[in-house]
């Protein structure tokens, strides 16, 4: 198992993080140090472990202080990594927090999907975006289970569009740097998936579930027949990437087919470690897709972003999916066994409108503006109406 531990926390150059001690080892540090060095005064002992007078101060009177200056006093007095962790009651404001930080568990695995496909690395915090609510508690149980069951994150909600923020504390930062990962640069596009799930088959498979629930989509795909229609479960994971090299077109987004042949090799060898890595883990399921790109972003300023995707597009696949894989939240697991029951045979218009209204149903409300309702060319808009209900007409 591997521990995330480097001596008294997790990553003591973490500049941001701060602890308590407990009153009985602070005292015990404190008339250790005096009688090491032979002063009685914290000015005097600040001056010579090169630690400001306020710190020490603080860190006597039960305050918060920086993890730079819980090591200084550690390494003066030669106290034992065991000692002062043991004694840690608060870190960056969580109370009681479980220490070492062990991201190696099906918990760690779960919150590293999350981050990597909705999360943002910041100096002094990590923030995770989402407005699916089954997630967002995910995510909070699954870090409660890492930092400890004390752990109170602060939460914000945008009121224009209701999605939240939970924002992890310093010493989370340092587990995904420690991973490669730098917010502007996208290098978990390069580095890809953690190691320490690539070895582990189960947690694989709670990195393919959260990343369904955070980032892919399971959607009908639906094609006319001469006598009918075909409804077919459809996974699709998109990656994107920067594109750096020099193409001369009018349009704003270009899809595959509107590329020439020679932009279009350099684009498939453009392939980013990620999405690789997925192919490979599905692959551990009995899933064979080969990711492909599928289309080219071109904004204002110039620069390019290309999409690169992997797409389970036939029933057998999506079975595959269910059965070696399976669904962290039950509504979509519900909605793959509907697709799934009703594919592979021609329907009238009348009862595709009603899979795909029990498909869309089986969304909480507050989510359905999202699901491409709206622009559905096989639902009337009375049918529209009724599953968006208030959101209809916003």
């Amino acid at each position: 198992m591997i521990i995330m531990n480097t001596n008294i926390i997790d990553y003591p150059d973490s500049s941001y993080s701060e602890v308590i001690i407990n009153k009985t080892t602070r005292d015990f540090m404190f008339n250790k140090l005096c009688n090491q060095y032979d002063v009685n005064f914290t000015t005097p002992l600040g001056k010579i472990i090169g630690i400001e007078p306020k710190a020490i101060r603080n860190f006597l009177n039960g305050g918060f202080v920086k993890v730079h200056t819980i090591q200084r006093l550690k390494e003066a007095g030669n106290f034992s990594d065991e000692l002062v962790r043991n004694s840690i009651v608060w870190i960056d404001r969580i109370e009681n927090p479980s220490l070492p930080i062990n991201f190696d568990c099906k918990e760690g695995a779960r919150l590293d999907a999350g981050i990597y496909n909705e999360g943002r690395i910041r100096e002094r915090c990590v923030e995770y975006h989402n407005k699916d609510r089954d997630a967002l508690k995910i995510m909070l149980n699954c870090s409660k289970s890492i930092l400890g069951k004390m752990f109170n994150p602060t939460i914000s909600i945008d009121k224009r569009n209701g999605t939240s923020c939970i924002y992890f504390p310093p010493i989370f930062v340092r587990h995904y740097v420690k991973l490669g990962i730098a917010e502007k640069a996208k290098k978990y596009m390069k580095t890809g998936v953690p190691d320490y799930i690539m070895k582990n088959q189960e947690y694989q498979r709670i990195w393919l579930q959260g990343t369904l629930t955070e980032e892919a989509s399971l959607h009908p795909c639906v094609s006319r027949r001469k006598s009918g229609y075909c409804i077919t479960p459809r996974i699709q994971l998109n990656r994107n990437i920067s594109a750096d090299f020099n193409i001369d077109y009018n349009k704003k987004v270009l899809f595959r087919n509107e590329i020439t042949k020679t932009i279009l090799q350099k684009l498939d060898k453009n392939l980013n470690k990620l999405i690789n890595d997925e192919a490979k883990m599905l692959k551990n399921f009995e899933i064979n897709v080969k990711p492909r790109f599928s289309k080219l972003h071109i904004a204002n300023n110039g620069t390019k972003s290309a999409t690169y995707s992997i797409m389970l597009s036939n029933s057998n696949q999506c079975e595959r999916w269910l059965e070696n894989i399976g669904f962290e939240l039950k509504r979509q697991e519900k909605q793959m066994k509907l697709l799934l029951n009703n594919s592979g045979f021609q329907m009238s218009k009348a009862s595709l409108q009603e899979v795909l209204i029990n498909f869309y149903s089986l969304f909480p409300l507050y989510l359905r503006t999202r699901k491409k309702i709206y622009i559905n060319k096989w639902l009337q808009e009375d049918q529209k109406k009724e599953l968006l209900g208030d959101y209809y007409d916003n």
